[in-house]
């Protein structure tokens, strides 16, 4: 049966208008068809009305347990879990197989707060170059930051700002 929420609100409405008066003078003219259409409705639900709920939430259910997986392992990826209790190690170590390697180490090399240029602790950034292959071909003209990038493999490095400015002023000029 179709449109439920009006037939509730024609009834709602119905009653509140004239709260002393008996269900057949207010209520069933109020909808249309009357009381066949109540009693239908009365029917349906109690026939389908468990189905009905098992469908809503599957579906809610459904629709929701992606969104919030989702933003667990989001969450998972910025908590470090540590515990020196041997009894917390059957929980710790399935929550490390959760985050992905690269991403805990870059979290690793952040969290030290020490530019990997000049050592110098504090404030950290993150420079990123798309490719390997940006960073040029080694040799005299290639930047002593692009060479240690290339040394180590890494498409990002942990740099505080005078060694974040020195690289955006020194670009790689010669990149394949």
């Amino acid at each position: 049966m179709s449109g439920k929420e009006n037939i509730l609100f024609q009834v709602a409405d119905a009653a509140l208008a004239s709260p002393d008066e008996t269900v057949r003078q207010v209520v069933f003219p109020a909808v249309r068809g009357g009381e066949k259409t109540l009693r239908d409705l009365v029917h349906e639900c109690k026939t389908k009305g468990p189905e009905y709920r098992r469908t809503v939430q599957t579906t809610l259910r459904a629709s929701y347990t992606g969104h919030y997986r989702r933003g667990l392992i989001q969450l998972l990826t910025v908590l470090e879990f540590r515990s020196g209790n041997t009894a917390h190690q059957p929980v710790i170590r399935p929550l490390e197989l959760l985050v992905p390697t690269p991403r805990k180490e870059l979290i690793h090399r952040l969290r030290t707060r020490r530019c990997e240029l000049c050592g110098q602790c504090g404030t950290v950034a993150v420079h990123q170059v798309a490719k390997l292959a940006h960073l040029g071909t080694p040799g005299p003209g290639q930047p002593a930051w692009a060479a240690f990038m290339a040394r180590k493999r890494r498409k990002t490095l942990v740099v505080c700002q005078p060694c974040h400015e020195v690289i955006h002023a020194t670009p790689v000029t010669h990149a394949a």
